[in-house]
C-alpha cells in the first residue's frame, strides 16, 4: 500500500505542478496504444496509476463484440486527444492524429451500422418502418 499511495502522490504532484512546465511536456509526450488506454482510462504513459486493480479483461466473444471493442478503443482514444487540444491548441502531430482516431472510429461505426445495427443517431436505416433502432438486441440482452 506503500508503494502505491507514493506513486499516487508523485503523479499527484506532476500533474498539479504548474511551474514546470518543461516537465509537464514531457509527461504527456508518450502516448499508449488505444487498447491500453482504454482499459486503463488513460492515453498518457506518465500519467497514469492503478486504482484498486490494474485494468479490467475486455474479451469479446463473438466478431460483433470485437468490432464495438474497436469502436470504443478508437472513439476513446480521439476523445482523449480532444481533450488534451484543449489546452495544447497548436501541437499538430496530436491534431493529425486526433484526425487519424477519429476517422477510423467513424469508419468502424459506419461497418458496425451496415453489419448488424444502429449505434448512433446518424444511421442509414433509421428512416424505414419498423424502426430498426429497437429491433437490434439491446445491451443487456447479450449479442
Amino acid at each position: 500500500m506503500k508503494k502505491n499511495t507514493e506513486q499516487f502522490y508523485q503523479n499527484f504532484y506532476n500533474i498539479n505542478n504548474i511551474t514546470n512546465l518543461i516537465e509537464q511536456e514531457r509527461i504527456q509526450k508518450e502516448l499508449i496504444d488505444p487498447e491500453t488506454g482504454f482499459e486503463r482510462g488513460n492515453i498518457f504513459k506518465n500519467l497514469y496509476w492503478a486504482y484498486m486493480k490494474d485494468t479490467y479483461d475486455f474479451s469479446p466473444k463473438n466478431d460483433r463484440e470485437e468490432l464495438m471493442l474497436k469502436i470504443m478503443h478508437y472513439s476513446f482514444y480521439a476523445h482523449e486527444l480532444k481533450l488534451y487540444l484543449d489546452t495544447h491548441t497548436r501541437d499538430e502531430e496530436r491534431i493529425n492524429l486526433f484526425i487519424q482516431y477519429s476517422e477510423m472510429a467513424n469508419n468502424l461505426t459506419l461497418q458496425y451500422e451496415r453489419l448488424y445495427a444502429p449505434i448512433t443517431l446518424k444511421g442509414d436505416n433509421l428512416d424505414v418502418s419498423p424502426w430498426v433502432w429497437a429491433e437490434s438486441p439491446w445491451p443487456w440482452e447479450g449479442v
